[in-house]
């Protein structure tokens, strides 16, 4: 582990953004059923432009960059035997959410989208566990997906 990802994990907690509880306790964040729940957060990402189109301002760059990142750490846990994600990973799982902070100051539709999603609660709620972050990957993959369908460039 790089001490670049370390030291922005430890920034992160630092600001504050470290495992906060949700109120369910330990339960995971992520309704069942994660692909309503990523259509209805994509529908609420359409605004109207000055002709009448419904449009995203969340570009399918930005939402890739971010599907990427998760995307690196799924590529590894999809290996592991246990449901217990080792320390490395949970550290990468703190440097996503600081890259996805980061990104949220610099883009207003950056930040929406994360808000929009809970993306950071959710991260907060995978605690350790493979199954979770699958979870949390698929739902990922089902943002992409509707913002496509719903005509995202």
């Amino acid at each position: 582990m790089s001490d670049t990802i370390k030291d922005l994990a430890s920034l992160g907690k630092t600001l504050g953004y470290e495992g906060q509880k949700q109120n369910n306790g330990d339960q995971f964040y992520l309704p069942e059923d994660y692909v309503s729940h990523a259509e209805k957060i994509m529908k609420g990402l359409l605004r109207e432009d000055r002709w009448g189109n419904m449009v995203f301002d969340l570009t399918t760059s930005q939402l890739r960059n971010i599907l990427s990142l998760i995307n690196q750490v799924y590529n590894e846990v999809i290996l592991i035997e246990k449901e217990d994600l080792p320390d490395e990973i949970k550290l990468r799982l703190q440097y996503i959410k600081v890259r996805l902070l980061y990104e949220s100051g610099r883009t207003r539709a950056v930040k929406e989208f994360v808000e929009k999603a809970g993306l950071i609660k959710i991260i907060d709620g995978i605690n350790g566990k493979k199954s979770n972050l699958i979870k949390f990957v698929r739902f990922m993959e089902a943002m992409v997906a509707y913002h496509k369908y719903y005509g995202g460039n």
